[in-house]
């Protein structure tokens, strides 16, 4: 069982997020809800150096929270292409640093075929390597939600997507987990 934060668009925008996560905090324990019941935040992590966003992540921690940052893609040009952003992998690595800091944290990715073609050997080559290179800096990621299409996508490319076959995600995910990281 969950409480997990998400949308169309990025949850932490709301300059409510910080007081959000204290009503939910008060509505757990009016309601006397399970211990194990966690609280989960889906997000690109681009407002994660925001002072408001840091306090409700602290408060998650406290609430057994979890950050859920979707990466996707290594590589400036397809991260451009898949999830339509400019955010550099610095400035990810930066703050994958800081969420981690104040909430257990798991990287999520999802892969998948456009246009008939699976991510790259230089993308995955490249995703590898900044995933290695956290592992260097003993990042303490909980690990990395590997998953793919599974419903129809409401996007305007989404005749241009399919699944990746589950061969290759359970392969892919191999690979994650020889470097150490745990694979859900």
């Amino acid at each position: 069982h969950d409480i997990a934060l998400s949308g169309n668009g990025e949850p932490t925008s709301a300059k409510e997020f910080e007081s959000v996560i204290e009503l939910i905090g008060k509505i757990i324990a009016d309601y006397k809800l399970p211990m194990d019941l966690k609280l989960v935040l889906i997000t690109n992590g681009s407002l994660i150096h925001q002072p408001f966003v840091q306090v409700g992540l602290q408060r998650m921690a406290q609430l057994n929270g979890e950050v859920w940052f979707k990466f996707d893609r290594a590589l400036a040009e397809e991260r451009q292409k898949i999830n339509n952003v400019r955010i550099s992998l610095k400035k990810i690595h930066r703050h994958l640093g800081i969420a981690t800091s104040l909430c257990p944290t798991w990287i999520q990715t999802c892969m998948f075929q456009m246009d008939g073609n699976l991510p790259s050997t230089e993308e995955i080559d490249a995703y590898l390597k900044f995933l290695k290179q956290l592992k260097e800096e003993n990042m303490p990621l909980q690990g990395v939600l590997l998953y793919g299409i599974a419903r129809p996508s409401l996007q305007p490319e989404a005749a241009r997507l399919a699944p990746a076959q589950e061969s290759w995600l359970l392969a892919f995910g191999e690979r994650i987990k020889a470097l150490g990281f745990s694979v859900r």
